[in-house]
């Protein structure tokens, strides 16, 4: 039986937890994608006022968690696209590695979803990262043929951007 996940708007109360679900996921989700010393060098804290400070803007983005046995299992985080006008666009979905394959994904996707604008939904996905490939395709994402390769610490990140195409409750 899969545990109960509540999912609510985040607080700066929270960042300190979305920091830890964040470089966790980065450090086991990109362990073969990687190199191992800049999976290393993430730092909860750093994150941790990173997010602090995206929740205490004047108008944060969607900043969403995910509650499964009173600790936050992931977040999202969602808002208008930074590359497409009109769009709506998917920031970040990290799932703390030990709730994996337990629904935490999906109920932040569909809450994400569900309180975004209706609009097209687009998001980026590492090329390499198989895992969330095939974790957005399950939930209706499509590679619509845009790429980009972005570099941090020195590692060249190729993307890939997927478009919601089976918008399931969410179609307008």
């Amino acid at each position: 039986m899969r545990p109960s996940v509540e999912v609510r708007r985040a607080t700066a109360a929270d960042a300190p937890r979305i920091a830890a679900v964040h470089v966790r996921g980065w450090q086991d989700g990109y362990r073969d994608l990687l190199t191992a010393d800049l999976l290393a060098g993430l730092d909860i804290d750093e994150r941790a006022a990173v997010w602090e400070q995206r929740l205490a803007a004047d108008e944060p983005p969607l900043i969403l968690v995910a509650i499964v046995d009173d600790a936050v299992a992931g977040f999202v985080s969602a808002g208008p696209s930074r590359d497409e006008p009109g769009h709506s666009e998917i920031y970040a979905l990290y799932v703390d590695p030990a709730r994996w394959r337990g629904g935490v994904g999906a109920a932040l996707l569909d809450a994400a979803l569900t309180a975004l604008p209706p609009s097209p939904v687009h998001l980026w996905v590492l090329a390499d990262n198989a895992r969330g490939r095939a974790f957005y395709a399950s939930q209706g994402f499509e590679p619509d043929g845009r790429t980009k390769v972005q570099e941090r610490q020195g590692a060249r990140l190729a993307e890939v951007r997927y478009l919601l195409c089976a918008f399931g409750d969410h179609q307008s």
